[in-house]
């Protein structure tokens, strides 16, 4: 509107530009395309930089052990079932058992932050209660049975031995981490 005193353009009608900050006699502000791009960039900057200074200090916090990790192996009852087979696939027995074996078992320390590296957007550093020894163990299945649900009683056929590998040790190891 000419005259307005709170107009930005001149009577002209032309823009006039003018540095990044408060239009004459109006209170809002402007910002060219460019200085607000360069804002945007200086801050995903700033979250780069507290993505990755989070990151050591959770590091650190694992290393130091925050008490809540309990990585444990523990006994476990489990009931196994073997079959035999012949050479052509008939079933000569069953036998089972109930036994005791060593599981792995607890919590461990994860977490998730945000980050503008990953793809997601957020920045995922999962652990999980795995073994890290295995021992083999034979286990005797002690009630064997027939094809007809009969059970054996002859020495060679009344029990079956069978190998297991079970854990020893537990510890927290990264999720999806095989090479150990």
């Amino acid at each position: 509107v000419p005259g307005n005193s709170h107009n930005a353009y001149p009577p002209s009608g032309r823009v006039v530009r003018r540095k990044c900050g408060e239009v004459p006699n109006m209170s809002t502000r402007y910002c060219s395309s460019s200085s607000i791009y360069g804002l945007l960039s200086w801050l995903l900057v700033l979250l780069f930089v507290l993505s990755r200074l989070e990151r050591r200090v959770a590091a650190l916090r694992y290393a130091q052990g925050t008490g809540d990790e309990n990585c444990e192996t523990l006994k476990s009852e489990i009931h196994l079932i073997k079959e035999e087979f012949d050479e052509l696939g008939r079933m000569q027995r069953t036998c089972n058992a109930d036994v005791i074996v060593n599981k792995c078992e607890g919590l461990c320390n994860s977490q998730v932050q945000p980050s503008v590296i990953t793809p997601t957007g957020f920045l995922k550093e999962c652990y999980c209660c795995r073994e890290s020894f295995l021992k083999e163990k034979i286990i005797t299945l002690t009630h064997c049975y027939d094809p007809d649900g009969t059970r054996l009683s002859t020495p060679e056929m009344a029990t079956m031995d069978i190998r297991l590998r079970e854990p020893t040790d537990c510890k927290c190891f990264k999720c999806g981490d095989f090479t150990r």
